[in-house]
């Protein structure tokens, strides 16, 4: 299936939003290259990305119509004059996005019996909930069992060593040997 990508795109959401605290704004197809080396699905078109604090109504309805149609959420769509801060989470519009993103991709497969009812379930029910601040974070996404197995957290966690802290490493390498007894 599709969890390769998803989980690099979702890998790169939790950077985005853990490590340099900013929101994409506009996850869809047509922002998302493929490594010509390594073939990994990769995020680009940051031309909306934004600081949480910066992401106000004013910013929001100026830049909607820039927006592609399935990353902006409901609560983007009501348009707003005002200056005051948008209070939702910095991962609410990114996981609506990402929600939409692969409900687009499970349209391509032929047969429905290989879609898990508990994707279906909770890409519609939980990541294009509409309250944003029902969403799920990026790391639980990540956690979905149809998203992560041991060969997938292993490689990614590998390919992205040089970012982890000091604990993450030690954590990692403790369990690895049970990891690798499993495969």
């Amino acid at each position: 299936m599709e969890n390769w990508r998803w989980r690099d795109i979702s890998c790169g959401l939790e950077f985005l939003h853990n490590k340099v605290l900013i929101s994409h704004n506009n996850i869809h197809i047509g922002c998302i290259y493929v490594g010509a080396s390594d073939s990994r699905w990769k995020i680009g078109g940051f031309e909306l990305a934004m600081e949480q604090q910066m992401c106000t109504d004013q910013f929001l309805s100026l830049v909607v119509s820039l927006r592609h149609n399935m990353a902006v959420p409901p609560e983007d769509k009501a348009s707003s004059s005002s200056e005051k801060r948008v209070e939702q989470p910095i991962h609410s519009r990114d996981i609506w996005a990402l929600g939409q993103l692969m409900l687009q991709s499970i349209e391509d497969i032929q047969s429905e019996d290989e879609i898990q009812d508990d994707l279906l379930y909770y890409i519609n029910d939980e990541m294009l909930n509409p309250s944003p601040e029902l969403r799920p974070t990026v790391a639980e996404v990540m956690e979905q069992s149809w998203m992560s197995n041991d060969i997938t957290m292993t490689v990614d966690f590998l390919t992205n060593l040089t970012m982890k802290s000091q604990e993450e490493k030690d954590e990692f390498f403790k369990l690895l040997a049970s990891r690798l007894h499993s495969l």
